[in-house]
Order: C-alpha cells, then structure tokens, then sequence
C-alpha cells in the first residue's frame, strides 16, 4: 500500500508498507513506483524510504520499523484480516505538460465586456471592492496598471478553460451515458487534452488535463514569489459505483521549464459504497506557502468507464476550478 501526501521541498514524503510476505512476493519487495528493490518486511513492520522532491535520499537507506499493534490499524476497505483493497498509485512524475491555451480575450473572462474605467484609482476601488482588504497591500510591477489588471482579472476567478464542458448542474443526477461516444462530440471540451488509459477487462479511464500559464493569465512574478497567493483546486465527482475508485486527481505547480515539480497534489478518493449511485462527490485542495518559481499548474484528472453487461457507462466529471487568492 502506498501512502502518498502533498510534498513540499526538502521534505521526506513517501511511506511503503508491504502488509505481509506474500504481499511483497519471493525474492524481496519491490517498489512498483520507484522500480526499487529492498528487504521483504514482516508483519507489522513499516518500511519507510527517504525521498527528497521526489527523488530517493543519496543517504536514504531503507530501514524497518516495527509499529506497535495498536497503531498498526487494518487496512483501508475492511477489518484486520479481510481483504485490502489497493489503493490507486500516484503517477511519480507528470507527463508533459499540454501546451497552455492563449489568454481569454477580456469579454470572455468574466462573461461580458468590463465597465469602462476612466482612471487607474478607479480601476483599483473596483478591484479592492470584489478583492476585499488583501488587495489593499498589493503594489503592482513597472508595465502593469490597475485599469489592465481590472480588465485581466488573474484573482479569485476560475483560470481553466470549459470548467463544465458538458453542461452537467451538480444539483441533478447525471443524465443517462447512451451508447459510447468521442467525448468531444459530447460539449465544450475546449482547452482540455483528452486521452484514453485502457484498463483490463472492462474497464478504462478518460484522462482530462491542462496547463494554466500564471504570468499569461495576468499574473506576475513578485506576487507568486514573495505574496504566494492561495492556490485552490477543486472538483466534482460522480459516485458512479462503476468500481472501488472510479475518480482520481493530479495537480502539480511547476516552475517555468513546465518540467520542475515545486509541490503536488494527489487525490483517489474512494466514495461510500453505501451512497446512491450518481452522488455528486467533491474534490479539493488548497496550496499555500508552495515556495518560489511556480509559473505553472498543470491539472488532471482521471474518470473511470466500463462497458458490461448493462452496456456503457461512465464516471461524470464537472466544474472543475483552479483559481487564485491573496493571502489575508
């Protein structure tokens, strides 16, 4: 079982447990993720690895430790003895980044064109008024005025293109699959790479991403650097109960190679078995104090399908956000 939190740098942010022996297999156990080899623990015993932003620890010499009983508790998906579920792993590393949409134009960023502005101090009050009392402190860099930054609006608004490309009011049970389809013939999927992970036998994950560029939104590079402003992820779900989990997440901020992991974020939440199927489940996550150099986000996420004997199905997914607040 991987256990797998938000890492930040410098910190050590990987723990592995092999349940039993058979678990770990002959011959030793092996990190699936890592393609690391090491000694079979014994029940009970946790094998912690040292990782340094992802990468093994140059001194991280594996090492057991044996956990008293009572805070070894059972496995997720049931009491001690009964089967454990696995836990969906975490990609070690993204792929490569889609390249990021251009910029909206400024009718489309806040769904119509902006009230004319006819001074920089009453483009601020505009902007302090929706802001709040963080926006009072914020100075702005040499080229960038408050009447640009009103039309722009990089701040507490939504920076992922078609946040809900099919239309789907999570106020609503999710309407009927149909017969499978191209997701794009299915709404507005504009801005998002779409792929398909062939699962075995029946099953398959729709995989959905993109690259939000900070400094084209409007943003700029004093403020993600020295203000950090709160990076807030979030996301909707449908408990389809096509399969213990059927949703995950990946969000990870990168610097400006789109290549250089700053923090990251990973998410396979396993609903409620007992929930009516086609409950709306939400995701989300807040980065704060992620440190310099972030000028990417790039967002995934992942939804699972399956074709049996009911025909096709699949898991919903709708308003996705990503959008950014000064800190208080």
């Amino acid at each position: 079982m991987v256990c797998l939190r938000e890492s930040a740098e410098g910190e050590d942010a990987w723990v592995l447990r092999a349940p039993d022996r058979k678990a770990a297999g002959r011959g030793g156990w092996k990190d699936p993720l890592w393609d690391f080899k090491g000694p079979v623990p014994r029940n009970g015993e946790w094998l912690l690895l040292k990782y340094r932003n992802g990468v093994a620890s140059p001194s991280g010499t594996p090492q057991l430790w044996k956990i008293p009983r009572e805070m070894d508790g059972p496995a997720e998906g049931g009491s001690e003895g009964q089967k454990v579920v696995p836990r969906p792993q975490s990609p070690p590393f993204p792929p490569r980044a889609p390249t990021p949409p251009p910029p909206l134009s400024p009718g489309s960023v806040i769904g119509e064109s902006p009230l004319p502005v006819s001074s920089e101090l009453g483009a601020r009050q505009l902007l302090l008024d929706e802001w709040g009392t963080p926006g009072a402190e914020l100075k702005l860099p040499e080229g960038l005025s408050w009447k640009l930054l009103y039309v722009r609006r990089p701040l507490y608004r939504n920076l992922l293109r078609s946040p809900n490309p099919e239309g789907i009011n999570i106020y609503e049970p999710p309407p009927p699959c149909g017969p499978p389809r191209p997701l794009e013939t299915l709404g507005n999927f504009s801005g998002w790479q779409i792929s398909t992970e062939k699962l075995l036998p029946s099953f398959s994950w729709t995989v959905k991403q993109q690259c939000i560029d900070l400094l084209a939104e409007g943003l700029w590079e004093e403020l993600l650097d020295k203000q950090q402003p709160d990076i807030t992820v979030m996301d909707w779900f449908e408990n389809s109960c096509l399969d213990t989990y059927v949703y995950e997440l990946h969000v990870w901020l990168l610097a400006a190679d789109r290549r250089t992991i700053i923090r990251q974020y990973h998410n396979a939440p396993r609903p409620s078995p007992k929930g009516p199927t086609g409950h709306w489940c939400q995701v989300s996550h807040v980065f704060k104090c992620y440190g310099p150099g972030v000028r990417f986000i790039h967002f995934l996420h992942k939804a699972k399908n399956r074709m049996g004997s009911d025909g096709f199905r699949r898991t919903r997914v709708t308003d996705s956000s990503v959008s950014l607040q000064l800190r208080n």
